[in-house]
């Protein structure tokens, strides 16, 4: 029986090859995004989305959004941010778990090292 391996996949399927630049672009347009993804890179484990959403409520971990603000931003990633950052293959989403995982694309973190502030526009 013939297996077919794809060389821009890893065993889970996830891709890793190089992203068109208008797309690593488009990622990295949206401060929230950039957020996510700069906290996912630097994470040594999955992250629950209830903390992605307070650091794109906040900027930071502290714990110090509303609940208001908070309910805002998981509706944000689950409905905008999620989507296409699972589309491209730049993280993995655990929906039993409810937590995100950065799959280390190549384009996007050598866009996401030459970006000097996450939190501008």
């Amino acid at each position: 029986m013939a297996t077919h391996s794809n060389p821009s996949t890893d065993r889970r399927g996830d891709r890793h090859d190089g992203l068109p630049a208008a797309v690593v672009e488009e990622l990295l347009a949206s401060r929230a995004r950039r957020r996510i993804l700069a906290h996912l890179r630097t994470a040594d484990r999955p992250v629950a989305v209830g903390d992605l959403a307070e650091l794109v409520a906040t900027g930071d971990l502290t714990g110090d959004a509303s609940a208001a603000k908070r309910r805002q931003a998981r509706r944000e990633i689950y409905q905008t941010h999620l989507p296409i950052l699972t589309a491209t293959g730049t993280v993995a989403f655990n929906s039993m778990l409810g937590t995100v995982e950065f799959t280390g694309c190549p384009a996007v973190v050598a866009r996401l090292e030459r970006v000097t502030e996450v939190g501008g526009p």
